[in-house]
């Protein structure tokens, strides 16, 4: 992989892989940025958080939607039900989330977040918000610009 290159963020570093071969290709172009922006915010969290970005996500999920199924979970983060399973294990060793059974339906499983869980959801999710307007000033691009421009493509492609 060739470095477009490595910049010094906040303490971190961000690797970015050169793209210059998906000239003219946006949606490749976007792809390789995405899983270099997925990367870092996985590098940030375990290091500042001690949690990866798949876990941090699956706690955004459950907060997002407050008590919730695994199956629920897994359809907003878009991944199996065996991949929340896996990912929710920890979390509860973790004392970060409580899975208990759902008294309506024999095989789904409740899932909520602890007070512990809120707390790290809140923080991580500011901390890798200022990481992100940090990455936007440096690039000096409005990140409010890119968001709406992303939502307004999400919800064609969604229909939401």
């Amino acid at each position: 992989m060739s470095i477009l290159y490595i910049k010094q963020l906040n303490g971190n570093l961000l690797f970015m892989k050169n793209i210059s071969a998906t000239d003219g290709y946006h949606t490749f172009a976007l792809h390789h940025f995405v899983r270099a922006l997925d990367k870092y915010a996985d590098t940030y969290l375990s290091a500042e958080h001690g949690i990866s970005y798949s876990r941090f996500l699956c706690l955004v999920a459950i907060h997002a939607k407050k008590e919730t199924t695994q199956h629920d979970i897994a359809e907003w983060l878009q991944v199996g039900d065996a991949v929340v399973s896996r990912v929710l294990r920890p979390l509860e060793k973790q004392k970060f989330v409580v899975i208990r059974e759902d008294p309506g339906h024999g095989l789904k499983k409740k899932v909520s977040l602890t007070p512990k869980g809120e707390k790290l959801v809140l923080a991580a999710a500011s901390d890798l918000e200022k990481q992100y307007q940090e990455l936007a000033k440096i690039s000096k691009i409005n990140a409010l610009e890119v968001h709406d421009a992303i939502l307004r493509m999400h919800r064609v492609l969604t229909d939401e």
